[in-house]
């Protein structure tokens, strides 16, 4: 009997290593389910800390993720659209799911917004919500609906009409690229969207040259005074290239109750 039992014990001890998270995530590190994008793979995580408290929120690509992605459109349409599930961890921050949108050919206004890039919209709303959003002209009322004032920082202006499935953008007009005087060519920027007043997204947009050429970014996300819920929210975007993935990041969470 004895020797049955510890012949038993490396079958065990194997059984319970294969029921382990993935040796090369952290354990801190909770992953949505992968998908295909481009050659390569696509995902969402959320970071905690020791206390269970949001750390980081983020979106990874594998290298080839870029590569081979659909010719899509030259505006905000859903061709070479990825959504990207989080887990249930992200509870405690504002955002329910990550959709990246591909714009190979960039999008109104073409003198600014004209390079290839991407659109990084993390949803505050489920995806069944933000796919239900109809085209301006069929519901005008809910995207001219804004937010409290207070609810987005005062540099932050919206854009006229909006877009179906994902509602009213909101530009900084800080931005580099959107000064009237030597505009600075777009590289990066950080916008918000707002539907049925709401804040509905936070949207890093960034071009595709600019992921691929820069190993290391970061930028205060410009916080408003009011916030819809209780919870956790981010205050930095980082951009982090490793040798295996693109990163694009918000860290640096407050706590705000609600107001």
């Amino acid at each position: 009997m004895k020797r049955l039992i510890l012949c038993a014990v490396p079958a065990f001890l194997l059984l319970v290593a294969s029921c382990k998270k993935d040796p090369e995530t952290p354990k801190d590190v909770f992953k949505g389910p992968e998908v295909n994008m481009g050659s390569g793979k696509a995902w969402a995580w959320v970071r905690l800390g020791s206390d269970r408290q949001p750390v980081e929120v983020g979106a990874s690509f594998t290298h080839s993720a870029f590569q081979n992605l659909p010719a899509g459109g030259s505006g905000h349409e859903h061709e070479g659209a990825f959504l990207l599930r989080l887990p249930n961890e992200k509870e405690q921050t504002p955002f329910n799911h990550v959709v990246v949108n591909w714009n190979p050919n960039g999008h109104f206004p073409e003198p600014v917004y004209g390079k290839p890039h991407f659109d990084f919209h993390f949803y505050t709303e489920t995806p069944e919500y933000v796919n239900a959003i109809p085209p301006y002209a069929q519901a005008p009322a809910d995207f001219d609906n804004l937010p409290p004032a207070g609810s987005l920082h005062p540099q932050y202006i919206p854009t006229d009409g909006g877009e179906a499935a994902m509602g009213k953008h909101w530009v900084d007009i800080t931005s580099p690229e959107l000064q009237p005087e030597n505009p600075a060519p777009f590289t990066e920027t950080f916008l918000f969207g707002t539907f049925k007043g709401k804040v509905l997204f936070y949207e890093p947009m960034i071009t595709r040259q600019f992921m691929e050429n820069t190993p290391a970014f970061e930028k205060t996300i410009k916080q408003g005074t009011k916030f819809a819920k209780d919870g956790y929210y981010p205050t930095r975007m980082r951009i982090v290239k490793t040798a295996t993935t693109y990163d694009v990041i918000m860290d640096k969470f407050e706590f705000h109750k609600a107001s």
